[in-house]
């Protein structure tokens, strides 16, 4: 582990004085009403039991889960770049890195060894997953590492309501689902797996069928389809149904978007410029796709209420033409017209937050060109120019935390050629 600080000079801006908001913030579950604090660990929490017996879905063909194995490993350790590094506006002033093995795509984020400080663990397409411990002040220490799943995607949720976070994995070659319990102390289980057809590009869990176990989703670019998984509450998945997507999906949020107490999806095609809304039918399947037309190359990258009307809205990265469109949410299921929001280079991931504290959720934007973009918002769906800083790699996937415990909103961005993880502090 190579811990690298940064110190930076402060530097006054002047758009703070106009304005300024994480993430999915509708009334579900899954999304949380947004608050002017920092934003809470993305972390699927355990539901209170219910009696509810919720509506049986037609099954499709499910796989048992089997065990596979999950060896420690010993990360590889890679020198942080040395890239002198510029403020993010009067928000981020310090920048750690820490290396991790390569190929770092997305983070999830959890009190893995329930110390009271967030920790980070990080998915790389290789096969490793690297565990970095929370010391509490923005601090990390090298977890235990592990051989896992071609891990493009993971999340973190309480799989198996045993009160240890554990780890969920889509692997992008083969489309199964991984799952890695947590013991309790930072390390993982060995892995339950559950096929699935196709790849995988894009993972989310949540509560989907109005019982007290979470559930799952992925997209499969190679079979077009979207793939939900019931959660069986002892850690594994089954697979329950498959839907027709546009052409080449690629990633999925979910929201309340018709505001009837359960979680929807929404997916970018890459291959036909379209959108697919999938709506919850309550138990936990899904009606058939509404198809929206969009740019370019869309991708679902983040969701929020970026105009204070308390309807979800969706952000929509498009790589090309190096921008993301705002789809302000009308609380029934349908959207507003796009704005747009230029990124001046290509855009790759998306998280909601409101990073200077004024009640307006804003945007932090990861792009291929090495840059963190911080878009404030006006709390009308509109955004003032960019914030930027650079970045020593290729950033990818970001997630929003609370590393130091002093309410501000911090960033974890892993780093893709480099084999690190950069996490932004807000002092």
């Amino acid at each position: 582990m190579v811990a690298q600080h940064v110190m930076l000079c402060f530097c006054s801006l002047a758009l703070v004085a106009c304005s300024g908001s994480d993430r999915d913030t509708s009334q579900s579950e899954l999304a949380p009403t947004p608050v002017v604090t920092a934003q809470p660990p993305s972390v699927a929490k355990p539901r209170p039991t219910t009696t509810q017996v919720p509506s049986t879905p037609t099954l499709a063909p499910t796989s048992a889960p089997i065990m596979v194995p999950s060896n420690t490993a010993t990360p590889t350790v890679v020198p942080p770049t040395a890239t002198p590094f510029t403020m993010v506006g009067d928000m981020f002033n310090e920048r750690v890195t820490y290396a991790t093995y390569v190929g770092n795509n997305e983070v999830a984020l959890g009190d893995f060894n329930r110390d009271g400080a967030l920790d980070i663990a990080t998915a790389a397409g290789a096969g490793q997953v690297d565990i970095l411990l929370g010391n509490g002040d923005g601090t990390f220490v090298a977890g235990v590492a592990f051989s896992a799943a071609r891990a493009n995607f993971l999340e973190s949720g309480y799989v198996n309501n045993d009160s240890k976070i554990d780890l969920v994995v889509a692997d992008y070659i083969n489309g199964a689902l991984y799952t890695y319990l947590g013991n309790g102390d930072g390390t993982f289980a060995a892995g339950l797996m559950v096929d699935a057809p196709g790849t995988s590009q894009g993972l989310e869990l949540a509560y989907l069928n109005g019982d007290s176990f979470i559930d799952a989703a992925t997209v499969s670019p190679s079979s077009n389809q979207l793939v939900i998984f019931h959660g069986n509450g002892d850690g594994t998945f089954s697979l329950t149904q498959t839907l027709s997507t546009g052409s080449t999906p690629f990633n999925l949020k979910g929201g309340d978007f018709d505001e009837d107490s359960d979680i929807d999806i929404i997916i970018g095609n890459s291959g036909d410029a379209t959108l697919s809304l999938f709506l919850n039918q309550g138990d936990g399947t899904f009606a058939s796709a509404i198809t929206m037309a969009t740019s370019a190359y869309p991708e679902v990258g983040a969701t929020g209420d970026w105009n204070g009307d308390n309807h979800l809205d969706v952000a929509v990265v498009h790589t090309s033409t190096s921008s993301l469109s705002i789809y302000l949410g009308e609380g029934d299921g349908s959207f507003k017209f796009p704005l747009q929001v230029s990124t001046d280079s290509v855009p790759f991931g998306v998280a909601t937050l409101d990073s200077n504290l004024d009640g307006k959720l804003d945007l932090a934007v990861t792009t291929l060109s090495g840059f963190l973009n911080i878009f404030l918002g006006r709390g009308d769906g509109t955004f003032h120019s960019k914030i930027s800083s650079s970045s020593p790699g290729s950033p990818r996937y970001l997630k929003i935390g609370n590393f130091d415990q002093n309410s501000l909103p911090d960033l974890a961005v892993p780093l893709y050629d480099g084999g690190s993880v950069d996490v932004y502090l807000a002092r």
